[in-house]
C-alpha cells in the first residue's frame, strides 16, 4: 500500500505560493511537490472556511450533505 502525506495549510493561495516555489524561496514544500503531486487546478469549496472545507475534504461531500456551513452552530 502507498502512504500518502496530504498538506493542508489554511488559507493558502495558490496565486501565492505559485509564484514563490517558482522562485525558489519554499525548498521544503518544492521538494514535496517533485517528489509527490500537486494539482493547480483545485478550487475552494463554499462557504471557504475551515470547518466546512475540512469537512467536505475528508468526506468528499459538499457542505449541505455535510451539515457543516460554517464556523458556527445553532440549535433551532
Amino acid at each position: 500500500m502507498r502512504k500518502t502525506l496530504l498538506v493542508v495549510i489554511d488559507a493558502l493561495a495558490s496565486r501565492v505560493v505559485r509564484p514563490a516555489l517558482e522562485a525558489g524561496r519554499l525548498p521544503t514544500m518544492q521538494r514535496l511537490s517533485e517528489a509527490g503531486a500537486v494539482d493547480w487546478r483545485c478550487t475552494a469549496i463554499f462557504p471557504s472556511i475551515t470547518p466546512a472545507a475540512t469537512a467536505a475534504l475528508v468526506t468528499g461531500e459538499h457542505p449541505c450533505a455535510t451539515g457543516i456551513n460554517g464556523a458556527y452552530f445553532y440549535d433551532l
